[in-house]
This record gives structure tokens, C-alpha cells and sequence, in this order.
């Protein structure tokens, strides 16, 4: 007799066990989630002494609570027995109450029970229980409590047997790597092995992993690399269908290997099984098998030839390869974006392809992340449908909220594909799973998981290694850091927002953000100073610069999304402490960006000190940009707000900024006159650091009006004063100008030992702007000493920190100076041809 799809949420719904048995199948539920040490009360089902059993979690006392009555009760009876059970963790001095129900337990009703109790609470409702029942490891439990035989599959289970003559070949799209594993396979001698040459595919649901083993398989048998192949689907991960075990295949195997007097008993089976395998290998007739789909270890052993002379392909969205002997195993990922384009244009027929253009299928790939699945859906769309175009099909893709429901064609859907893996993870790794979409972006630290869900380093670090062993994360290029692909990630949020609360989400983000805020501010600092940091990631120069740097992407997202979240004073520091590594980095529009952010949320709370320096920030950013205009709105607008907060220090650096703007405007006379105004406010002030700044910007007015005396000595004050405060990136700068200013006076001798001072102090806050100007300009001196070849050494380093920051301007410089080096050699031509990438700039 067959079982309906949902046994399982029927039989526990309408529980007429009894107790005891309740108690028991509880115990096996906390068990799988991860409970240790269970000590259940005796005798089960009577006295309990407010416990129905004692274990450990992550090194914490828990008591557990079972309560499975007959059908559906009242929320109230729910929430009365679960008051009563709780009043046991006092009792027993534990951190928390494991609660065990048969019961329907909506949202609000979950966070109704959560508020009820004063500590901690793990509840297990009907839905909870039934996604841990119905894993593939749990059949037997299932036996055992509800009486679900897991051999009754709802369909028979076939193996497809292919040969030379029957193996029709598909072409497949690009997988280079992979095909040449499949080789290495077949080629393998193998006399060693002892379960056989094995190939585990695993990846992502929907990265095509079973595509390509039908392929592989099919190409080896046409090629007559092997004798025969058979193909077995498993069901490990059918929504419909209860995984396929050993037992079940052995007969419909026996068939395809053409054997006839097959026994009823299954134990004879496995044994005749095992026999043709044998005799095959003997007959030198290799076979390989394809065991699609895989969930578990336990659902293949059995079928794995004695003989290493076959071959054995599995597929699975596991990672087994380590429970085998003598397995290897290939990750399947999304394709790369040109190969994914080529798929997409050969699978969608001649008439959505009028019109398109190759970047339109690049486009359209992009938004499925590059899955195979998600294209295969594209594709058919396109065939289906010749009034619609990839242009179309993107703008209908575009939006994240319902892009999934957008990727489902026929019997395919990439909400459904993931869905089966999903639900077979467990309480703790579920949990992590929907929290990990609450990231602001696709990469994150195992450290921010931790923060964000408020647990423990080691409990966190689990769950993410089991996910990414289920390929639902992927490795990132660091250690301990994580990346979603992007429609795991859509996947993730929508069952967040469906099964999560929307303030526990809110909250886990606002812990994020602290966390994020919090070190930021630290290693910001060390771009130009010395910081004393509590927390490793800035600890050093050399680690903030390193962690801001790869986490730039989580930086920036957070920055808005604590905009979003209304967390002004997160947003503020955000925003602010962003802005240095941003405009190392020459990112001007993003440093825009994040600074709108931050001057919002000074303007949210009314902080006129902090709107002065986000404005203040906003005119430098806007100065590099040559937004002059902009900037000098923004420098009076930051001069009002300091003066508003009573701030004279920071009057003082707006009226540094827009010195800079009426350097280039006005000339250096009303430079100077702005500057005065600064270094009157820093005296006033008492911030002799601040003075240090004043003194190098009046160093560089002076030297570009040709003073160059007092620009010299105004520099070494300058340069004394960083060099106190340990300014390392205003040192680096006065170097710079200083040796600038020497060479022009003909103090070639300290010039050059200055301009490689600024060198390295540019290298050391990895400002590469900085440097590639420094560099450009020990060129010139070098240029005017005749000495051609070094000038063009550090010109062509110079050009080359340009390009990759994207510094047009100073690009342009570096070929006008490289033109002129060649006209003095007598080398027109050459001089010519820097004159002509200098004018295409």
C-alpha cells in the first residue's frame, strides 16, 4: 500500500501513541539536531520531576518537554503545558527548554511562547518536526514511531542500461576541466583500489551535475571505454518520492546486466549482484555505474563493485567523497559567463535571438547567476514564446524579490531545486541558512555570521561548514569566509521572511553592523595614524588595510542598509570611516555615496559637529572629482554646521579644503588667505596635529606660486608634526612635496632621498594614487638629471597605478612627461605615439 506525500505531518498530527512513544521519537528528534548526552527520565511517560529527559548543547544544561496529544488543541492548553514544563529549568538549573509538540504553531503564536518565558526556548513545532522526520537518515525512525515502510516507493525503481550501439552522446556546453577528469577516470589502472575507481560529483543545486554524468557516461560508452553503462536515479532529493536503497535496485540492476534466474530473497540479490560484477571483470568487460542523486553514503555502499576494474559516477548535493575509500572528488559550478551566454544562445531558438546581441545573453546569464538549471529555464522560455525577446526576458528577471517565481517553466523551477535541499537540513543549520541572506551582501566572515546570530564562534562555524558540505555555501578565496550564490541567497530570504520574524531579523542586522562599525572605525585609522584596537582585525596597519580591503563590499552594503534600518549612529561611522580606503582606492563615486549616507544620518539626529565633518569629507571627495562648484557649496555649508556645533577644529579643515578649491579657482593668493583663516582657528583651538595639515597646504600654495624658501621650511614644520602624531599618510604627502620643492631649488641630493621616503610611507598606507604621483615625480627629476631611463622606469610605474585605479588625469600626465623624455632623445616618432594615447585619454 502506497503513503501519501505528507505520512508524516498526518500521523503526528493525529498521534495516538500514547507518552511514552512520544518521549522516545522527542529524544530522537534533539538527537539529529545536535543534542548530546540525553538522558531520558524513568520510567518515560510517568513522574517526570518536571523533565522529560536531560542533555547538553553546546556545553549547557537543557531539559527537554514532549506534548503530543490526540489532533489539534487550543493555542491556550499549548501555551499552559509549555508554562508548566518551563518552570523545570529553574528547578534543574538549566540554560534552556528543548519543547517537543505535535502541534500547529503559527508566527505570531511561536513569538507569543518565545515572550512568555523568561530564558532560553528551542521549540519544535509540527512543521520543525516533520522537515527532521522526513530526512533520508530518519526512515528508520519513521519505521519505528509511525509505521512509514521506506521501502514502499511510489514508483519502481529503473536502471537504464546504455551500450556502444544505445548511447546516443548530447552535445554539452565548455566543462573542459571536468571532461578531462572523466578521462583521467577511464584511464585510471586501478589494481589497488578497493571500492573501485569512484568520481563524486557534487555542487549547488542546479549547477547541471547530473547532466553531466548522463553525458559522461553516454560519451564513455559510445567511445567504447567501457562495456556497458548503468544508470540508477536514487531520489535522494525528491519532494515526491522516498530515497531508493540498495535493496530496491538490485534486481532491476541484475536485469540490465542480463541476468534471468533472479531470487526473491533480497540478501540472494545483493550476493547475484555482486557475483555479474565479478564475472564481468573477469571477462574484462568493464561497467560503470551512474548513481544519480545521491543523499547518503549508506543509500550506494552496497551497490559498489568489489572489482577495481569498474568505474562508479555519483552524483549529489552532498559531500561524500570523504566517507568513501579510493573516491575522488569535482565540485560543479556555475558556469563561466561567456559559456553560459553560449548556452543560452544555442538552447533559445532562431526567432528569440533576432535582434539580440551577444551582450544581451551575457546580461540574461548574469541574472541566473551563470546556473545551468536557471538557463535551461531562460531557454525554454525563449522557445516557447516568439514574441519575446532576451531583452524582454531580462527586464522581467531584473527584480530580486520575484525573480525565482519568474524561473519556472513546466516541471522545472529553481525555487523547487534548492527547496530539496533545503529541507533536509537540520534545526541549527536551517537557521543559519535563512540568517545568512540577512548579510548585506553574497561573501561573508564566519564572524559576522557569529555576531549576527549572537552565538558562539565554534556552534556558527558548524553550521556553515554543513551547509557548504550540502553546497548551499561555497568556499571563498579566505579562510573561514563563506559566499551564496545569488538565487540561494533569493531562496534564503524569502524562507527568512516567510518563517522568521521580521524584528528577530532586524535585530541579528543591527548586531552585524555594530560589529562592522565598531572595527572599521579602528582600522580607518591607521591610514593615516596609529591606532590602539581591541580587536585583531586592527591590530596593525598591514591587517586593518588587509581586512577593509576584502571586506570592502560588506562595508559599503551595511552602510546602507543601517540607513535603511533607521541606525543613524552606525550609518554615520560607516560612512565616515569608509571614505579614506575609498579614496586610496580613487572609488569617488562610492565615497560619494557612502558620505550621502553619513550626512543623512547626522542630519537625522541633529549632530551638527558630525554633519560638518560628513560635509567636509563630501568637499574633498568633490574637489578630486573636479566638482568645484559642488565642493565649494559644501565646504561653506560644513563651515556653517561646525559653527553651529561650536566645533573650531572643524572650521579648520573645511576652510583647509576649500583652500584647495580656490588654489585652482582664484589662484594661490586667496589659497593663503584661506588658509590663514584655518591656522588661526587650529591655534584658537589648541590642535597642534591639525596645525600639521594647515602647514603642508600652505607648503604646497607656496611652492606652486614659486616661493619656494618659505614652501621649504614651511614643510619641514610640516613634516616634524606628522611625524609626532605618527600621521603616516600627511608624512607621506609632505615628503612627497617637500622633495618636489628641493628638486626645484637644486637640492638634488635630498630630493631623491625624500622622494623614497614618500615612496615607502605611500606603500605603507597603500595609497596608490599618492604613490604613482610620487613616483611620476622622482621621474621628472630624474628627466632633468638626463638620466632617460630611470625617468621612464618610474614613469611606466607610475602609468601602470594610474590605469588600475582608473586615474585619467595623472595618465594623461605620465605620456605628455614620456613624449617629452623621447623628443629630448632625439626619438619623434616615439614621442609621437605617447602624444597620441596621452590626446585618446
Amino acid at each position: 500500500m502506497l503513503t501519501r506525500w505528507d505520512e508524516t505531518w498526518h500521523r503526528l498530527s493525529n498521534w495516538t501513541n500514547g507518552q511514552a512513544p512520544s518521549e522516545r521519537l522527542a529524544v530522537q528528534v534533539l538527537h539529529q539536531s545536535g543534542y548530546e548526552a540525553i538522558d531520558p527520565s524513568h520510567p518515560l511517560g510517568g513522574p517526570d520531576g518536571a523533565k522529560d529527559a536531560v542533555m547538553q548543547r553546546d556545553g549547557e544544561k537543557w531539559i527537554m518537554a514532549a506534548y503530543f496529544p490526540r489532533g489539534q488543541q487550543a493555542f491556550s492548553a499549548v501555551k499552559a503545558k509549555l508554562e508548566g514544563d518551563y518552570l523545570g529549568v529553574g528547578k534543574h538549573k538549566a540554560h534552556g527548554l528543548a519543547f517537543i509538540t505535535n502541534q500547529e504553531i503559527s508566527i505570531g503564536e511561536r513569538r507569543i511562547l518565545s515572550e512568555t518565558v523568561s530564558g532560553a526556548l528551542d521549540l519544535y513545532h509540527l512543521e520543525r518536526v516533520v522537515s527532521i522526520l522526513d530526512m533520508p537518515m530518519m526512515a528508520s525512525v519513521r519505521t519505528q514511531f509511525l509505521q512509514i515502510d521506506p521501502t514502499d516507493p511510489r514508483s519502481p525503481v529503473i536502471v537504464t542500461a546504455l551500450s556502444r550501439a544505445t548511447a546516443g552522446v548530447p552535445e554539452i556546453v565548455a566543462r573542459t576541466d571536468e571532461k578531462a577528469l572523466f578521462e583521467k577516470l577511464w584511464n585510471a589502472s586501478g589494481e589497488t583500489a578497493t571500492d573501485g575507481k569512484i568520481l563524486v560529483l557534487t555542487g549547488l543545486p542546479g549547477s547541471g551535475k547530473s547532466t553531466l554524468a548522463d553525458w559522461a557516461c553516454r560519451s564513455a560508452s559510445s567511445k567504447n571505454r567501457v562495456y556497458r553503462s548503468l544508470i540508477v536515479d536514487m531520489r535522494g532529493y525528491d519532494i515526491d518520492e522516498s530515497p531508493v536503497t540498495a535493496n530496491q535496485v538490485f534486481a532491476s540492476a541484475l536485469r540490465a546486466l542480463g541476468v534471468t534466474d533472479i531470487s526473491a530473497d533480497l540478501g540472494q540479490q545483493g550476493t547475484q549482484y555482486h557475483q555479474a560484477l565479478d564475472w564481468a571483470a573477469e571477462r574484462e568487460e568493464r561497467l560503470l555505474l551512474l548513481l544519480d542523486n545521491v543523499f547518503a553514503v549508506e543509500q550506494v555502499r552496497p551497490l559498489l563493485p568489489r572489482s577495481p576494474f569498474h568505474r562508479v559516477v555519483i552524483t549529489s548535493r552532498e559531500s561524500l567523497a570523504a566517507e568513501l575509500q579510493n573516491a575522488t572528488s569535482m565540485r560543479i559550478g556555475p558556469l563561466a559567463n561567456p559559456d553560459a551566454a553560449d548556452l543560452l544562445l544555442r538552447d533559445s531558438g532562431t526567432a528569440s535571438n533576432q535582434g539580440a546581441v551577444p551582450s544581451e545573453f551575457a546580461e540574461l546569464a548574469a541574472v541566473c547567476g551563470d546556473l545551468p538549471l536557471a538557463l535551461r529555464i531562460c531557454a525554454a522560455i525563449l522557445r516557447s514564446d516568439a514574441r519575446l525577446n532576451v531583452r524582454d526576458l531580462i527586464e522581467e528577471l531584473k527584480e530580486e524579490s520575484d525573480r525565482l517565481e519568474g524561473l519556472e517553466y513546466g516541471n522545472l523551477a529553481v525555487r523547487a531545486s534548492i527547496k530539496m535541499s533545503v529541507d533536509r537540513l537540520s534545526s541549527s543549520e536551517l537557521l543559519h541558512f535563512k540568517y545568512a541572506s540577512a548579510h548585506p551582501s553574497a561573501e561573508f566572515s564566519t564572524e559576522a555570521v557569529t555576531h549576527m546570530m549572537a552565538d558562539k564562534h565554534v556552534a556558527t562555524a558548524r553550521a556553515l561548514r554543513r551547509l557548504r558540505d550540502r553546497h548551499l555555501l561555497e568556499d571563498a578565496a579566505d579562510t573561514n569566509r563563506w559566499r551564496m550564490h545569488d538565487l540561494v541567497r533569493l531562496y534564503s530570504r524569502e524562507l527568512s521572511e516567510a518563517q522568521e520574524a521580521p524584528e528577530a531579523r532586524q535585530e541579528a542586522q543591527g548586531r552585524l553592523l555594530e560589529f562592522y562599525a565598531d572595527i572599521v572605525v579602528d582600522a580607518a585609522g591607521w591610514i593615516d595614524g596609529i591606532v590602539q584596537s581591541q580587536y585583531k582585525q586592527a591590530e596593525s596597519r598591514s591587517s586593518a588595510l588587509a581586512w577593509m580591503h576584502r571586506e570592502l563590499p560588506n562595508l559599503v552594503g551595511s552602510a546602507f542598509l543601517a540607513k535603511s534600518l533607521g541606525h543613524t549612529d552606525a550609518a554615520w561611522r560607516l560612512g565616515m570611516s569608509l571614505v579614506p580606503i575609498l579614496d586610496v582606492q580613487r572609488s569617488l563615486a562610492v565615497a560619494l555615496r557612502v558620505l550621502a549616507v553619513a550626512t543623512n544620518a547626522a542630519e537625522q539626529e541633529d549632530d551638527q559637529i558630525r554633519l560638518s565633518k560628513a560635509l567636509n569629507n563630501t568637499g574633498l571627495t568633490l574637489t578630486s572629482l573636479d566638482r568645484l562648484d559642488e565642493a565649494t557649496r559644501t565646504f561653506q555649508r560644513a563651515i556653517r554646521a561646525a559653527s553651529s556645533g561650536g566645533s573650531l577644529e572643524d572650521q579648520a579643515a573645511a576652510w583647509i579644503g576649500l583652500s584647495a578649491v580656490y588654489r585652482q579657482t582664484f589662484g594661490t593668493g586667496a589659497a593663503l588667505h584661506a588658509l590663514e583663516r584655518a591656522a588661526k582657528l587650529r591655534q584658537e583651538a589648541g590642535d597642534l596635529t591639525g596645525m600639521g595639515y594647515v602647514l603642508t597646504n600652505i607648503g604646497i600654495t607656496l611652492r606652486e606660486c614659486g616661493r619656494y624658501g618659505e614652501a621649504i621650511h614651511t614643510l619641514r614644520s610640516a613634516l616634524e608634526v606628522h611625524r609626532a602624531s605618527r600621521s603616516k599618510r600627511a608624512e607621506a604627502s609632505t615628503l612627497a612635496q617637500l622633495a618636489t620643492a628641493l628638486n626645484q631649488v637644486g637640492n638634488t641630493k635630498e630630493a631623491i632621498s625624500l622622494f623614497q621616503e614618500a615612496i615607502e610611507a605611500y606603500k605603507d598606507v597603500q595609497d596608490l594614487v599618492g604613490l604613482a604621483m610620487t613616483q611620476m615625480n622622482f621621474g621628472n627629476l630624474h628627466a632633468l638629471l638626463g638620466d632617460s631611463g630611470k625617468a621612464l622606469d618610474f614613469y611606466e610605474k607610475a602609468l601602470a597605478l594610474f590605469e588600475k585605479v582608473g586615474h585619467v588625469a595623472g595618465q594623461r600626465q605620465v605620456f605628455h612627461n614620456m613624449a617629452a623624455v623621447h623628443h629630448r632623445q632625439g626619438q619623434p616618432e616615439a614621442a609621437k605615439e605617447y602624444e597620441r594615447w596621452r590626446d585618446e585619454r
